[in-house]
Formats: structure tokens, C-alpha cells, sequence
């Protein structure tokens, strides 16, 4: 191959790496719109499985495991009780704090937002099944590359 077509090559990499970067940061990855129109954003989502698979949680367990203040899952918790997603039931123990729980609609809705998110993995995961050993080293190559450099300057 020749150093021109080499560094066309290259910066064909750079500028696909780059538009790459650039939808993962794009608030459209960040929401999930359904068939009906209805919009979720991802933090709404991940709350909606923690209830689904945790019934009875309380915001705080919420707010520890995603690292942020109870005010803020506080806040995407009355958005989602007041679609009709989420109810809260007083604890017998520590009336002070709420149960979570997904309403029918909520399960409802958890369901799709899970099947739209596997198969968007299953979407995105496919073309790996499709590579040969060789590119598969040389991604591995270049994301380690990537990542070392991010760590670097961030």
C-alpha cells in the first residue's frame, strides 16, 4: 500500500472514530422513543428496570447505585409517577420513606424499553460476529490505543 493511500486510510479511521464518538455523546442515543411516540430518556429507563427487578426499592439504594443525590433520582421518580409508571407506598418501618413499585403500564413499559435495548446490542454486536481474528486483534489494538490516550489527557 502506498504512504498516500496509508494516510487516507488513516484519516478515514480518525474521522469514522470521531462521527462514532460523537453519536455516543449525542442526546439521541440518550433517549429511546417507542412505536407510540412516547420518549424515555436513559436515566428514566435504567430507574424503571431497578424497580422491575427490585421491587419495594427506595430512592436512596437508587440514588447510591448510580452515584448521584436522592434529589435527583427524586425528581425522575415524580416524572415517571406522574406518567402513570411508578407508585410509591409508604414503608411501615420509616414512614419518612416510599417503597418503589412499576404500576401495570410501568411494567408495561419497562418490558419495551428493555426488547428496544437489546435489540439495539443485538444491532450494534452483530458486525462482530462477521470479523476475522485479524480485525478483531486490530480493534482491540486501536481501542486500547484509544482508551490509554483518553486516560492520558482527561
Amino acid at each position: 500500500m502506498s504512504e498516500k493511500e496509508m494516510d487516507m486510510l488513516s484519516e478515514a479511521v480518525i474521522i469514522k472514530t470521531i462521527e462514532f464518538i460523537e453519536k455516543i455523546s449525542n442526546a439521541k442515543v440518550n433517549k429511546t422513543q417507542l412505536e407510540d411516540g412516547q420518549v424515555f430518556y436513559r436515566g428514566e429507563s435504567h430507574i424503571l428496570k431497578i424497580i422491575a427487578d427490585e421491587p419495594s426499592i427506595f430512592t436512596s439504594e437508587i440514588a447510591r447505585r448510580f452515584n448521584v443525590t436522592r434529589a435527583v433520582i427524586h425528581k425522575t421518580i415524580n416524572k415517571l409517577e406522574e406518567k402513570g409508571l411508578v407508585k410509591k407506598e409508604e414503608d411501615p418501618a420509616d414512614r419518612k420513606r416510599s417503597k418503589l413499585f412499576l404500576t401495570n403500564e410501568g411494567m408495561k413499559i419497562s418490558g419495551l424499553l428493555a426488547s428496544h435495548q437489546q435489540d439495539a446490542a443485538a444491532a450494534f454486536f452483530s458486525c462482530v460476529s462477521e470479523m476475522t481474528a485479524d480485525e478483531m486483534k486490530a480493534v482491540i489494538k486501536f481501542l486500547d490505543s484509544s482508551n490509554e490516550v483518553m486516560e492520558k489527557f482527561s
